[in-house]
């Protein structure tokens, strides 16, 4: 105890000249720094649970679009359809799980409706070109899915005719001529392959160069060859043969034409088969000559 009471007494004499050279500082002396705000102060805090966030919010962490539209389930049976013009249509669409209104769409002013989970599409008799059958689900959400019915609708030809192009008359060996094939209203045209023949002969397939044209159409196909003597009595023609794929007949549609005779001349102007009829008619031809010269001239 009298050590500490020492130690103040010599102590008390430096504190109190210390504290009389360094005064305290008055009020407007003082100087003080302004809290920082907020968003400069760093913070770390928690993530929230997903369960917590808005349904936005949730799922674009889980990278889900909100906007997307329902798995669209519609099914149309059968998916693709060959009909004849004039027969008559069904197909049948149906979907898995009722999200809405289903229907048909044929045109836009004709459309209907239904709360069932499938809709039959039914004509008695098809007598339009050019039908698109839509499918589609209007989604209680918003949006709708569609699906279109593939629908080909064919006519068979009226006629199926052959001809020479610009020529009448025996054919002249070594000469060129054109078989021109006419195939008179028939639809799909793109659908339609042409065949020429010589005899029993195969000359070769032709097709159609238009796409896409639904209604008939008459179409016509050309096949050149160069004449020779075993041209002479052969029998030309073609076919006409619809191609509707696996959907279509079980047998093609096929139509074939009349028969063409070629009658050949060989340079000398006689023909094979004929060259002893040639001659007769020839013969023929100048004894009327002679005769008429005798009974006209030589009587003056």
């Amino acid at each position: 105890m009298c050590v500490c009471r020492w130690l103040a007494m010599l102590l008390l004499p430096s504190v109190l000249d210390a504290a009389t050279s360094h005064p305290a500082p008055t009020l407007s002396q003082l100087h003080f720094q302004p809290p920082k705000p907020a968003s400069l102060r760093p913070s770390v805090s928690p993530a929230l649970p997903s369960s917590l966030l808005s349904p936005s919010h949730s799922s674009l962490l889980q990278g889900q679009d909100i906007n997307s539209k329902p798995q669209c389930t519609l099914v149309i049976s059968p998916s693709e359809l060959v009909v004849r013009f004039g027969d008559p249509l069904f197909a049948n669409c149906s979907i898995k799980m009722m999200e809405g209104p289903l229907g048909w769409l044929v045109e836009p002013e004709k459309q209907e409706l239904t709360m069932d989970r499938y809709l039959v599409f039914n004509i008695t008799s098809l007598t339009e070109w050019g039908l698109k059958p839509k499918c589609f689900v209007m989604f209680d959400q918003g949006g709708d899915c569609s699906s279109v019915l593939h629908l080909t609708v064919y006519k068979p030809p009226d006629n199926v005719s052959i001809s020479f192009v610009n020529h009448t008359g025996p054919l002249l060996e070594g000469h060129q001529y054109t078989l021109l094939c006419r195939v008179q209203n028939v639809a799909p045209v793109q659908n339609l392959t042409v065949t020429f023949y010589k005899g029993d002969t195969m000359l070769g397939p032709v097709q159609s160069s238009r796409n896409s044209v639904e209604a008939p159409v008459t179409e016509t196909f050309t096949f050149s060859f160069n004449s020779s003597r075993e041209d002479d009595g052969v029998q030309y023609w073609c076919e006409a043969k619809l191609n509707l794929g696996p959907h279509g007949p079980a047998l093609p549609l096929v139509m074939q034409s009349q028969t063409l005779k070629a009658i050949s001349l060989s340079a000398k102007g006689t023909s094979n088969a004929n060259s002893g009829h040639f001659i007769q008619s020839i013969l023929l031809l100048s004894i009327q000559f002679i005769y008429w010269v005798s009974n006209h001239v030589c009587s003056v």
